[in-house]
C-alpha cells in the first residue's frame, strides 16, 4: 500500500500587506495625528492667552508707574484712558478704563489719600479678559 503525501496549499501569502491590515494602519495612524494636532492647537491657544495677558499686564504697569511719577494734585479725572493709549502706543485690541476715587478714611474734609483702579480688558476667543491693578497715592505732606 502506497503513501499519499497531502500537499498542503497555503492560499494565504505570507508577502505584503491584505488590504484589513492597510485600513488598520490608516485608522491608528489618523487617531494619533488627531490627537497630536489636538494638542498642538491647545498649546497655541494657551500661549497666544499667555502673550495677550502678559502684554496687558505690562501696559497696566507702565500705566500705574507713570501715575507714581506725577504729584497728587495732578491724579484726578483729567487722566482719561484716551491719553494713555497714546503715550504708551497700546494697541486697538486692548482698551483701558481708569478710576480715581478719593478714600476719606473716616474724615470727609481731608484730601489724604486716592485709589486708582485701572483695568485694562482685552478680547481673546469671543470671551472678554481683564487685568486690574488698585493702587493708594497718598498725599505728601
Amino acid at each position: 500500500m502506497k503513501k499519499k503525501k497531502l500537499i498542503k496549499l497555503n492560499i494565504k501569502s505570507e508577502k505584503g500587506f491584505t488590504m484589513q491590515d492597510l485600513i488598520a494602519a490608516i485608522l491608528i495612524f489618523a487617531v494619533f495625528t488627531v490627537a497630536i494636532m489636538n494638542l498642538l492647537n491647545v498649546n497655541y491657544q494657551m500661549n497666544y492667552k499667555i502673550r495677550m495677558t502678559e502684554n496687558a499686564t505690562s501696559y497696566a504697569i507702565q500705566i500705574m508707574e507713570d501715575i507714581d511719577k506725577i504729584a497728587y494734585e495732578d491724579v484726578n479725572s483729567s487722566l482719561t484712558s484716551t491719553y494713555y493709549k497714546e503715550k504708551f502706543n497700546i494697541p486697538a485690541g486692548y482698551s483701558v478704563k481708569l478710576d480715581i476715587t478719593e478714600v476719606t478714611l473716616g474724615m470727609p474734609k481731608y484730601d489724604i489719600v486716592k485709589r486708582v483702579r485701572l483695568t485694562v480688558l482685552y478680547t481673546l476667543y469671543d470671551d472678554t479678559e481683564q487685568v486690574v491693578i488698585d493702587r493708594y497715592k497718598i498725599r505728601e505732606l
